[in-house]
């Protein structure tokens, strides 16, 4: 009786995680860029090891690390990163099955602007997204784009 209840119940679990979608792309984008799955892959698994080998600064790397702990991506002990079995399998360039660089297309400013200008988001998404499309053109205050995160992990 409990679960049928429970079940019952509003959450606001799953429009937050709607909320924060966008964050999780442009993160996942930025450690693609930076080529990070691939280097903690190969045993650069601290910040020390990551910043200069990703010509970036410590303290972005280091927040965007965490970030990525945060949803399930990476793990953490003491300083060190490891991948979780998902971004083993598909954010790691050494893996046969790797498909980050598809984050290139789904982060693309044409899908953005297909969702932030038309009431059907498919309407624009015919168009090829570009694959050096870096950041949306209209990035709000307070959101968060791919090119913010990169350029928090190179600040």
């Amino acid at each position: 009786m409990a679960g049928e209840l429970e079940s019952k119940l509003p959450s606001p679990e799953r429009v937050i995680d709607t909320f924060q979608a966008f964050h999780r792309t442009a993160a996942v984008k930025a450690g693609v860029e930076l080529d990070l799955f691939t280097a903690i892959g190969e045993g650069a698994d601290t910040v020390q090891a990551l910043a200069p080998r990703r010509q970036a600064a410590e303290r972005g790397i280091r927040i965007l690390c965490d970030y990525l702990v945060v949803i399930g991506l990476l793990r953490k002990e003491g300083n060190r990163y490891t991948l979780s079995l998902d971004a083993a399998t598909f954010l790691d360039r050494h893996s046969p099955a790797y498909f980050g660089s598809t984050v290139t297309y789904f982060a693309c400013e044409t899908n953005q602007e297909a969702f932030a200008s038309s009431p059907l988001p498919c309407a624009g998404a015919r168009r090829r997204c570009p694959k050096t499309a870096r950041s949306p053109r209209n990035t709000r205050s307070g959101s968060s784009s791919p090119a913010q995160w990169r350029r928090l992990a190179l600040s």
